[in-house]
């Protein structure tokens, strides 16, 4: 069955989805949706707890910090808001760079999230600057429209931010788990919504919350919109008990809710 989790922060949010992952036999899922306000930062103990587990305990193919997973979705070292109205070609000018850079290094991913929404596979077009600059313009109408930046059959860079990419991404559980990306303007708040065919909590699930709640920011304040609520809805959630052991996962959820201000391995 369904199940919503509503944090007031993205770290109190992360925590009890993986909360009630945790108490399912198979700590598994479907239908997880999870909501927490963009406004709110993060908590830095959760954070720690997280990253000192990711480094300690993984093993096989390494994890990656929360930092780094929050990249791929928005690469906020690479967004200047002090240049104003270049800040924007600036970061596509940079990550533009950053991307034919990592292109050459067999061993990296190819691709970023952030990559499709400002370069989509085949025409290349840049979704996320089509998004704002038609949000811009809503934002100066007196009747702004609410929800017309998303529609799940539409072309990519008409309506909605697709990640997905029909014929080109044949691959079951790699890249890209992250499906599509929603906007609802209801002035002066701006809402994102994500949906994942498949959510890994343990070493994704943290840092996809980060980065989202990044780039809604990062979005409002090209707008002129104030930042809102970002929901991450997971249509599979795995709270990695093969990998990360359940003893393990639990020691990090109990510790966290009786205020402990240490990383947990």
């Amino acid at each position: 069955m369904a199940h919503l989790v509503v944090g007031r922060n993205l770290s109190e949010a992360w925590i009890e989805a993986m909360t009630h992952l945790l108490e399912l036999p198979s700590g598994k899922t479907h239908h997880l949706d999870v909501a927490f306000p963009s406004s709110a930062e993060e908590d830095s103990v959760i954070r720690a707890a997280l990253d000192g587990l990711i480094r300690k305990a993984g093993h096989g193919s390494q994890p990656h910090p929360v930092a780094t997973v929050a990249n791929t979705i928005f690469p906020l070292a690479l967004y200047h808001p002090h240049l104003g109205l270049k800040a924007r070609e600036r970061l596509y000018s940079l990550h533009g760079t950053a991307m034919e850079l990592q292109r050459r290094l067999p061993a990296q991913e190819r691709e970023s999230y952030f990559d499709r929404l400002v370069a989509y596979p085949g025409d290349g077009v840049n979704q996320l600057e089509f998004v704002i600059k038609r949000l811009a313009k809503q934002m100066t109408l007196a009747g702004p429209h609410s929800s017309a930046y998303e529609t799940g059959l539409s072309a990519p860079g008409v309506d909605e931010m697709r990640i997905h990419a029909p014929g080109h991404d044949r691959n079951f559980y790699s890249f890209p788990c992250l499906s599509h990306i929603s906007l609802t303007l209801q002035r002066p708040q701006l809402h994102l919504t994500a949906t994942y065919r498949n959510q890994a909590l343990v070493s994704r699930g943290y840092g996809n919350y980060l980065g989202l709640s990044r780039l809604l920011r990062f979005i409002a304040a090209e707008v002129g919109a104030d930042v809102g609520e970002v929901q991450c809805v997971a249509t599979h959630a795995d709270a990695e008990i093969d990998r990360f052991g359940q003893a393990r996962l639990q020691r990090l959820v109990n510790a966290v809710r009786a205020g402990a201000t240490v990383p947990v391995s």
